[in-house]
């Protein structure tokens, strides 16, 4: 696997940051609670191998599927684009500020979709298949860190970023490789 990108990138991204993550649900809090060590975690089967976004039963097997046979474990945070949209227009005046901007659905390199934003990037620069790795966003008024999305930087080639500014920093994983 390629050295893990260490650059630090700045972002401006508005208020919307700063709200509660409610509603989340009891089976994906070992997810969120990975995400606040900056460790990206998907459930894995036991028995097989495989894994899945969001908690499920693994779906492989004849007899009846089993919750115990289910685990939270780290995985690369890399992948690519399998889909992706441009956002132009928004509702919510906390996001005005970040238009233009990605959102994509990544096919992790371990096989699930996981919906993502994009930043440290143009949006009309990227494409399907463009490779991605997970940058994590520590909002500390929140209490909580939130997982993007950036296009990987190929040794020796320069990634097309948009130049922006803000109060938050976001950093590259140090999770499981």
């Amino acid at each position: 696997m390629p050295a893990r990108d260490q650059r630090p990138i700045e972002t401006k991204l508005g208020p919307w940051i700063t709200r509660p993550l409610e509603l989340v649900h009891p089976d994906v809090m070992p997810f969120w609670e990975g995400v606040g060590k900056h460790e990206f975690r998907l459930c894995h089967c036991k028995r097989c191998g495989a894994f899945y976004w969001p908690f499920t039963v693994c779906i492989n097997h004849a007899d009846i599927p089993d919750f115990d046979e289910m685990e939270w474990v780290p995985v690369s945070g890399r992948g690519k684009i399998f889909s992706y949209l441009v956002v132009h227009q928004v509702h919510d005046p906390d996001f005005r500020a970040e238009v233009p901007y990605g959102v994509a659905m990544v096919e992790l390199d371990e096989g699930p979709l996981f919906p993502g934003r994009i930043v440290d990037s143009d949006p009309y620069q990227v494409k399907i298949g463009t490779p991605l790795e997970v940058v994590y966003l520590d909002v500390p008024e929140a209490g909580h860190t939130l997982p993007f999305f950036r296009p990987v930087q190929e040794s020796g080639s320069p990634l097309t970023t948009r130049e922006r500014s803000g109060e938050h920093t976001l950093r590259k994983s140090h999770g499981a490789e």
